[in-house]
């Protein structure tokens, strides 16, 4: 994934374990190695609004916060905490 350079969100289907604390740690470690990265997506759970990570940098581009945003996001919708 490191040659995506303007790759800024992941969104994939099965392919972590289903429990939040994994995916904050596989977003940090996507993150490290694809520089552009703000978000990643889990879209495993069938009913939407899908299990988010966002990811913050330092001034140097480094990974310095994982936070994942919970059940407040739908695709087209990353800023609206509860869009109609």
């Amino acid at each position: 994934m490191a040659q995506f350079s303007k790759l800024h969100r992941f969104y994939y289907q099965g392919i972590f374990i289903d429990k939040h604390d994994v995916l904050t740690e596989n977003s940090k470690m996507l993150a490290e190695i694809c520089r552009g990265l703000t978000m990643v997506v889990d879209m495993c759970q069938y009913e939407v609004p899908y299990v988010a990570a966002r990811i913050s940098r330092d001034r140097n581009g480094d990974v310095s916060n994982v936070i994942e945003e919970g059940y407040g996001l739908q695709i087209g919708h990353e800023e609206e905490a509860f869009p109609q």
